[in-house]
């Protein structure tokens, strides 16, 4: 009793390894099985040689800004350069006339004789014109006081036309550089230069 069951025991297990291993040899292990593709390891990407992009650093220069020229007139004389003065600072006349018809300086002596004549722009009314004429008259003495231009006498002539007229004179001014180096020609009224003035010539109403 005790014999057969011990022979079917081991009739069994015999059927057990015969099923493992697959009808194979008895005790044979199964071939190994080598696997048909190696993985290969995921890449750091701290480790990565691809090239970064380098951000520059560097502003961009600025371009350069154009340098403005600023012509200038050369001057070859004390009188052409009061000359220009004297236009730049009457600005243009409102008569279709030169406004600095003549500008002459005695440039012989170390402080020459001076004259100038110049037109007188029209006005609304007649003591607006003579306003505007003396006013004219403070300009050009106030650029010969700047000017450092040594003078002597200074005779300025101031001409005006009626309508479609001729100019003429109408207001002729002497004075002498001693009193106009010392006037204050920034606040200078018509009296103060009357009265300052070495002679005055003016018609009617220019005064």
């Amino acid at each position: 009793m005790w014999l057969v069951a011990g022979v079917a025991v081991v009739v069994l297990g015999v059927v057990a390894v015969l099923a493992l291993g697959g009808g194979g040899s008895p005790g044979t292990a199964p071939p190994a099985v080598t696997p048909s593709a190696t993985l290969s390891p995921a890449s750091d990407p701290s480790t990565s040689t691809e090239a970064t992009p380098t951000e520059a650093t560097s502003e961009p220069t600025a371009s350069a800004t154009p340098t403005e020229v600023v012509e200038t007139e050369e001057v070859s004389s004390n009188e052409e350069m009061l000359d220009l003065l004297f236009q730049d600072v009457l600005g243009p006349s409102n008569r279709g006339v030169d406004r600095v018809s003549s500008v002459k300086l005695d440039e012989s002596s170390n402080a020459g004789d001076l004259m100038a004549t110049w037109a007188i722009n029209r006005n609304s009314t007649a003591a607006k014109l003579k306003s505007g004429a003396w006013g004219d008259v403070r300009k050009i003495l106030a650029v010969v006081q700047d000017s450092g231009v040594p003078v002597g006498k200074i005779t300025l002539v101031g001409t005006y036309a009626e309508g479609a007229g001729k100019d003429s004179q109408v207001l002729k001014t002497i004075f002498s550089w001693a009193k106009v180096k010392k006037l204050d020609l920034g606040s200078a009224s018509p009296s103060s230069l009357t009265a300052t003035a070495d002679a005055v010539q003016a018609q009617a109403g220019w005064r």
